[in-house]
């Protein structure tokens, strides 16, 4: 939903109608990251955690039965099928992907103003995904798309907020500056990394937790409203 918002965001950056190309956007979105999932090595690693019900008691509810063997059945039953879920996969990911391009295509005809960021973002994260989720261990599968989410995010704050940063500074964006304000902006996470590897010494689970703790950070600059506008907010 990150990705996809981001999308849009970038449309009406364009000036196009934010109801043109949504639900287009939407299942692509979907398509790109549960669609490696499904027709991928690592399907079973997810459905596997199925048997965890084996424990659970069986839940009553008057007279609906909530039984823990339902669960169970879940995980043989989709191994059986998994060639049948690939090749469905496959063939719904490739035919949709065209449609969404000769429909974006169409919609330029009509005035539809392409996103050069959005192109690159979403076509990023596809070839990504399918590269983690596809031929990948869930471990190292689930390690890659973080890494590359974290870095999408440090990107895109520091596109959007070079200026604020420079001024926070007192640095221009200029020759050195620029690169001694770029090592300043990640100086908190190469930082944080690096005292983790030297307390814990595992470099993936330290890149795993690092990541997560700056993309929520992050997340703060993406979403939030600045003070102008919330004072406007609160005006109205």
């Amino acid at each position: 939903m990150q990705t996809f918002g981001l999308g849009r965001i970038y449309d009406a950056k364009c000036g196009n109608d934010a109801m043109v190309g949504r639900r287009l956007d939407m299942v692509m979105n979907l398509l790109l990251y549960a669609g490696p999932i499904v027709g991928g090595a690592v399907l079973m690693d997810h459905f596997n955690y199925f048997y965890r019900f084996d424990a659970a008691p069986d839940i009553e509810v008057g007279s609906l039965a909530l039984r823990s063997a339902f669960f169970t059945a879940i995980p043989p039953l989709v191994e059986s099928n998994a060639s049948i879920l690939r090749w469905t996969m496959l063939c719904f990911g490739v035919s949709f992907s065209a449609y969404y391009v000769w429909a974006y295509r169409r919609l330029a005809r009509h005035g539809y103003v392409v996103s050069w960021q959005k192109v690159f973002m979403v076509t990023s994260t596809g070839i990504c995904s399918i590269f983690a989720w596809g031929f990948n261990a869930m471990g190292a599968a689930f390690l890659i798309m973080n890494v590359f989410h974290a870095v999408q995010y440090f990107a895109l704050v520091w596109a959007t907020e070079k200026n604020s940063l420079a001024d926070l500074f007192e640095l221009s964006l200029k020759g050195g500056s620029r690169a001694m304000l770029l090592l300043t902006f990640l100086a908190a996470p190469l930082l944080a990394g690096g005292l983790l590897v030297c307390l814990d010494g595992v470099v993936t689970e330290v890149a795993l937790v690092t990541c997560a703790i700056f993309h929520f950070y992050f997340d703060g600059f993406i979403w939030s409203v600045r003070k102008k506008q919330h004072l406007q907010v609160r005006g109205t």
